[in-house]
């Protein structure tokens, strides 16, 4: 078997040098083709063929697998379509129709396969691959009883590291992915799907797809990719570009309706709440209505060059104004200069065509129209319209109660460039703005990302610019927070108002976040989802999450030394923590010397990244370091943030609280506690300094450089989850109240004088035993398996 193995792998490695050599020849043709071309339109256009046809990157493999059909024939699945050249077909594009036999294809139903291949590779060097021969899989499962198992190539690449940019995943898609991301185009579709279900980046190939098989009414320009923020949608923009599509617009939420506006201000949860409402767009028409006027006195408008003036009486105009009032604002104010015009070229009495509008002076014809209908740009009206309690009451007339002014009231600032915009006045202006010149960018389809956290209003602004309402909307219910927190999609559907059908689907599996972590974040979902099925987790971590107990005083240094710890090791790290504690933590990071981004500024660094709970959506990090998780949990819908803090992470995950605040929700979940002592060495003690670890679950003043933290992570054989949900959200009592006289053990009975060689073989059979024996059990079990062996030994000691 060995041999026909490694027969196979060299046939394909063949195949795979051949193929890339193709590739390069028909690359270096296209561009000979474009040098002879003429000049002027016709090398212009090929210039942008060849721009926009979907190129391989030094690191990528020709293909990403095979299918073998019934009849013997093989075809191979890659990121681009290679052809021969007399037009062989050697790969197709996984964007292709029957590349989805390559992913859907199941035991249940082979599509017409009878075995499918996996590539393993570096560059173009196939490492190994994995076959699925569909018949004999069938036979092997009729005893699992449909239990999930993913495949070697999946669990191989979520094991990889992560950095600060998201990877495609076109070499691992699942089969339930592929349906949702070969869906047809004209509809709402609405994914549903829980941490680390792969939502996103079936999102994104969606996309992909879209363009690839929709090329006769789409265009890249047709597409828009939200996201819910500027540092979520830089950690995710490199995906299309490496599946070929280079120009599909991806912006969030704010940077789409803002334009250059900077947020600077900070709503309460209340007036938050009340500008997102779908009420605010009539409360803005109102509004707007209140700005035009009707004149009281004759119009002058000067004529050019001249001291004539034309005179419009209010009652030639006001007619004028009342008919146009239904129609939006910018359209409202152009029809009324034009009657303006029609109504002064009736007095001047010129005979023959004549342009009245060179006839009268610019400016003076622009006053007279903005007597009656004010020219205003969407900043300025809803800066005048919220720094005004007059004007709110007349827009809120009828809309709210009165007692809503003072919510929405905030006092203009002295100038435009200081206004204290809000995230939730964008909504708003992109309204206004909307009224004003109705010139949206309409898009064919839009892809929303992280969407069940959004405001009606600004699902509006979504769908407006919408051609057709052909929309996919993704996210997760369970991590919906903020002022519109919801329960299930039904009102986002009907924010959306799409005439097309919709349909709600749901990512069933996570892939990302690893089981013994997911069991942790689990005991959440009872209280922050409880109409919703938990992701059904397909892998195991590779390290034990652990829970640290540690004096508020220190807390901030203990996240800096953690930190520093992963990030030591390579590791992509995500310091989750509530603003107010960012001060301290950034204090803790430059103590360290350590290096660090923060979401604050929109992007994401390569190693040490400080986010809050809400920020951390979607993104996913190799290490996560949880901080203070009583303060998230006091927050509203303080359950769902914490759940989504806990689930960020691809392998391990570190919870730090004060002590006197380990949350009683998740505390019993934790398999391995660490209390840290209140003496912490500084900088340049720990370097000299052995620090003593009690041979315990619970480590008294961990220095995170002794080799307690070096040894290899370890994995934990499975640990019954205990049962029953903690009902209380409040904090259990300091770990250190457990009686401390459990916490020593005299092994001998007596002093015992070691040589210097001893002392170190003491030390390291310490570590091992903490290592491999402790982590994997609770204090209990610990004390007495400590125990037996010290009867054990005692038994065994001469008296």
């Amino acid at each position: 078997m060995q041999d026909d193995y490694s027969g196979d792998l060299a046939k394909e490695q063949t195949f795979f040098d051949e193929t890339r050599e193709v590739y390069e020849s028909n690359l270096l043709e296209r561009k000979r083709l474009q040098s002879t071309m003429g000049s002027g339109p016709e090398r212009r256009a090929m210039k942008t063929h060849l721009e926009s046809a979907e190129t391989l990157q030094i690191d990528d493999a020709i293909a990403i697998g095979r299918v073998e059909l019934d009849d013997g024939d093989h075809i191979y699945v890659g990121k681009v379509p290679i052809l021969s050249e007399d037009g062989t077909r050697l790969v197709i594009s996984w964007k292709a129709p029957f590349a989805k036999c390559y992913y859907q294809a199941t035991t249940d139903d082979q599509m017409g396969l009878k075995s499918k291949r996996i590539f393993s590779t570096s560059q173009n060097h196939v490492e190994s691959f994995e076959d699925t021969i569909f018949v004999e899989l069938a036979a092997r499962l009729e005893d699992l009883g449909g239990e999930f198992h993913a495949d070697d190539a999946l669990l191989q690449s979520l094991a990889e590291g992560r950095t600060g940019q998201m990877q495609d995943i076109v070499r691992t898609i699942q089969a339930s992915q592929d349906k949702l991301m070969r869906a047809d185009i004209d509809q709402l579709l609405i994914i549903q799907g829980g941490p680390g279900t792969g939502k996103t980046a079936v999102a994104l190939h969606r996309a992909s797809w879209l363009l690839y098989n929709y090329g006769d009414k789409l265009t890249a320009q047709d597409l828009l990719v939200v996201g819910p923020n500027p540092a979520f949608t830089k950690y995710i923009q490199h995906v299309l570009p490496a599946l070929g599509d280079k120009d599909i617009r991806q912006t969030s939420v704010q940077e789409l309706m803002a334009g250059s506006l900077p947020v600077r201000g900070i709503d309460s949860d209340a007036a938050e709440r009340l500008k997102g409402r779908a009420e605010m767009a009539d409360v803005i028409a109102n509004g707007l209505n209140d700005r035009i006027k009707v004149p009281s006195s004759p119009l002058r408008i000067r004529r050019r060059s001249s001291a004539v003036t034309i005179n419009i009486g209010p009652e030639l105009i006001t007619d004028d104004v009342n008919r146009l009032r239904h129609l939006p604002y910018g359209q409202g104010r152009g029809e009324l200069r034009e009657r303006l015009l029609q109504h002064c070229l009736a007095q001047v009495g010129t005979r023959g065509e004549v342009d009245i509008s060179n006839v009268l002076e610019p400016a003076s014809l622009e006053a007279a129209v903005d007597k009656m209908w004010p020219k205003l740009s969407g900043p300025q009206f809803i800066r005048e319209l919220l720094g005004s309690k007059n004007r709110l009451r007349t827009a809120i007339d009828q809309v709210f109660e009165s007692d809503v002014v003072d919510l929405l009231y905030r006092s203009a600032a002295a100038r435009m460039d200081q206004e204290p915009w809000t995230l939730a006045d964008l909504a708003l202006i992109d309204e206004a703005n909307e009224n004003m010149t109705g010139s949206s960018e309409l898009y064919g389809h839009i892809i929303v990302d992280e969407a069940q956290d959004l405001s009606p209003m600004q699902l509006m602004a979504l769908r407006r610019r919408s051609k057709t309402g052909s929309m996919t909307i993704v996210g997760d219910v369970a991590q919906s927070t903020g002022a519109f927190a919801r329960a299930d999609w039904a009102d986002i559907i009907s924010s959306l108002k799409s005439a097309l059908p919709y349909r709600v689907e749901e990512l069933e599996h996570g892939y990302r976040v690893p089981r013994e972590v997911f069991d942790i974040a689990a005991r959440l979902l009872p209280i922050a989802a409880p109409d919703l099925r938990a992701p059904i987790i397909v892998r195991a971590a590779n390290a034990i999450p652990t829970l640290f107990d540690v004096p508020d005083a220190q807390l901030a240094l203990e996240v800096a030394k953690v930190a520093s710890h992963h990030s030591g090791k390579g590791r992509f790290v995500g310091v989750i923590a509530q603003k107010e504690r960012w001060d301290e933590i950034k204090e803790a990071f430059s103590q360290e010397e350590l290096i660090w981004s923060d979401s604050s500024s929109g992007q994401l660094g390569k190693s040490i990244n400080l986010v809050t709970p809400s920020d951390s959506k979607g993104l996913e990090f190799d290490s996560i370091i949880v901080v203070d998780p009583q303060r998230i949990l006091e927050d509203d819908n303080g359950e769902r943030l914490l759940y989504i803090a806990l689930t960020r992470t691809t392998s391990r995950l570190d919870v730090l609280c004060p002590s006197g605040r380990v949350p009683e929700l998740i505390a019993d979940a934790f398999t391995t506690i660490k209390v840290i002592d209140n003496v912490v060495p500084t900088r340049e003690e720990s370097s000299t300094t052995e620090v003593d670890v009690f041979i315990s679950e619970v480590h008294h003043g961990a220095d995170y450089g002794a080799a307690s933290m070096d040894t290899p992570d370890v994995v934990s054989p499975p640990v019954p989850t205990p049962a029953g949900m903690p009902k209380s959200r409040e904090p259990m009592p300091s770990l250190k109240s457990v009686d401390e006289r459990n916490r020593t053990l005299d092994i001998l009975g007596h002093d015992t004088d070691l040589s210097p060689v001893e002392q170190e073989l003491v030390r390291r059979n310490a570590l091992y035993l903490s290592d491999v024996i402790l982590k994997f059990y609770g204090t209990n079990v610990q004390l007495a398996i400590l125990s037996e062996a010290l009867n054990m030994l005692k038994s065994q000691t001469p008296k």
